[in-house]
C-alpha cells in the first residue's frame, strides 16, 4: 500500500482548493468532412513558453492491455527526470539484439506537438481543439 506524505497531501489540497474537477481537453478527431483547420496563434510567438505549440515526448505501446494508449515521458518537462520506459529502452540498446530492434522502435519516445486548432468543417466545427501533430506534419506547418 502507498504511503501518503502529509505535507504533500496538504500542499495538494491547498493548490486544488475550489477546483471541483479537471479541465477536459478537447482533442481533434478526424472525420471525412474535416477539410480545413485554422492554427491558433500563440500568446508570444518565438517565446518557448507561449508559442503556438508545445513539444511533448510520448511512449506508445508501453501499456500491454492497450497498445494505442500513450504515456507522456517525464523527460518532456525535466531532462533529469527518471523514466522507466526510457530506462528499458536503454537496457535493450545495451543488449543490441536484432530481435530487440523492433521493441526499441516501438517503445522509444516519439515527439508530438500539441497545437491549438479551430476546425472549420466537420463535427467539431468552430470548437477549439488540440491537435497532437507528429513530427512529419509539424515540419510542414
Amino acid at each position: 500500500m502507498a504511503v501518503v506524505d502529509k505535507n504533500r497531501l496538504a500542499r495538494f489540497k491547498a493548490d486544488s482548493a475550489g477546483a471541483a474537477d479537471f479541465i477536459k481537453i478537447n482533442f481533434l478527431k478526424f472525420d471525412s468532412n474535416l477539410l480545413r483547420l485554422r492554427i491558433l496563434p500563440g500568446q508570444e510567438p518565438g517565446n518557448i513558453e507561449k508559442d503556438f505549440y508545445v513539444k511533448t515526448m510520448l511512449h506508445y505501446g508501453a501499456v500491454p492491455s492497450n497498445p494505442r494508449q500513450y504515456i507522456i515521458c517525464p523527460k518532456t518537462t525535466d531532462p533529469k527526470a527518471v523514466c522507466p520506459v526510457c530506462n528499458e529502452v536503454q537496457r535493450l540498446k545495451a543488449n543490441a539484439s536484432k530481435f530487440d530492434e523492433a521493441e526499441i522502435m516501438r517503445l522509444k519516445a516519439k515527439p508530438r506537438y500539441a497545437i491549438g486548432v479551430l476546425p472549420r468543417d466537420g463535427k467539431q466545427a468552430d470548437e477549439i481543439c488540440v491537435f497532437m501533430a507528429p513530427k512529419q506534419v509539424f515540419t510542414q506547418i
